[in-house]
């Protein structure tokens, strides 16, 4: 065979491998999603290409395919950036790509057993939360009697059920905002050794508070695989919308503030869905006879978007 119709053969085999190799191009992106023409390819739920540029090298980005339509595909930007009309790469597994990805590769996903199992955890996300919570104060009391009054620290416990919504907005990887926003019964009863509660008739002491609670809060995710792990610090303004109280003033309860510390873990259900639970300790803003805290625990359903 001549060495001219030899050199066309090669030279048309290594066209048609390469037609075959970068098939697959960009067409849209929306944020961190990216539209796929699969052309030729056979693309699966999982799999993780390089974007190739025009002069047909890597350019270090990385997509990870999250679903399959027909001839489409969605992917998502694990790492680097792109652009409608590049090509894409297989990239291959080796022993290196099966290692547990870096935070870096993973950006704003992270992936898990199936490897075709993608989470958001990088993402702004709004939660709904129920709240049980474990009240307890301390009430200095006194029995009035002249001239010289017993006073007592009276302590009450109790406990309430209320509900709160959230939203995290991710600065980083690793850091994230938090506001809340909710209803909060604060609800506690004890008995005193003295006649001191109820305008000192009483040994009976309680107080029922209904508080309108508005917060903000700095989370740190420490733990990113399908249990997202975080502890916080924030601050809450309380406002009470009804109050009851045979151990303090009623109308001494204006907006106050607490301050709280938490830990907590996000579990995702699947790419976008997850359940929120947390523990919380909160300290109220006190005065020089009354100061109280609550424990709180909570459970809901949120959304990643």
């Amino acid at each position: 065979m001549p060495l001219r119709i030899v050199k066309f053969l090669l030279c048309t085999l290594v066209f048609q491998f390469h037609l075959m190799v970068y098939a697959a191009t960009v067409t849209q992106l929306k944020g961190s999603k990216v539209l796929i023409d699969n052309g030729n390819d056979d693309i699966e739920v999982g799999q993780e290409f390089y974007i190739v540029g025009s002069n047909k090298k890597n350019t270090g980005s990385i997509l990870k395919i999250t679903s399959v339509r027909g001839d489409k595909s969605v992917a998502m930007i694990v790492r680097g950036n792109a652009s409608a009309g590049q090509s894409l790469k297989l990239k291959p597994l080796t022993k290196s790509t099966a290692k547990k990805p870096t935070p870096e590769d993973e950006n704003d996903l992270i992936t898990d057993t199936p490897p075709a199992t993608v989470y958001r955890y990088h993402s702004k996300k709004i939660g709904l939360l129920l709240n049980v919570m474990t009240n307890t104060m301390t009430a200095k009391e006194s029995d009035g009697v002249s001239p010289t009054p017993n006073i007592e620290d009276v302590t009450m416990t109790g406990s309430s059920v209320g509900i709160t919504a959230t939203m995290d907005y991710p600065y980083n990887n690793w850091f994230e905002f938090r506001g809340t926003a909710g209803y909060e019964p604060f609800i506690v009863a004890g008995t005193a050794k003295i006649n001191g509660c109820s305008n000192t008739t009483s040994k009976d002491c309680n107080a029922s508070i209904g508080y309108l609670v508005g917060g903000g809060y700095a989370r740190m995710n420490f733990f990113k695989n399908r249990f997202l792990i975080w502890a916080g610090l924030g601050m809450s303004g309380r406002f009470p919308i009804s109050k009851t109280s045979t151990a303090i003033k009623t109308a001494d309860l204006k907006l106050t503030s607490s301050y709280a510390i938490a830990l907590g873990t996000d579990y995702f259900i699947d790419f976008k869905t997850f359940i929120p639970v947390s523990i919380e300790q909160q300290f109220l803003q006190s005065s020089s006879t009354v100061s109280g805290s609550l424990l709180s625990f909570r459970v809901g359903y949120g959304l990643a978007y």
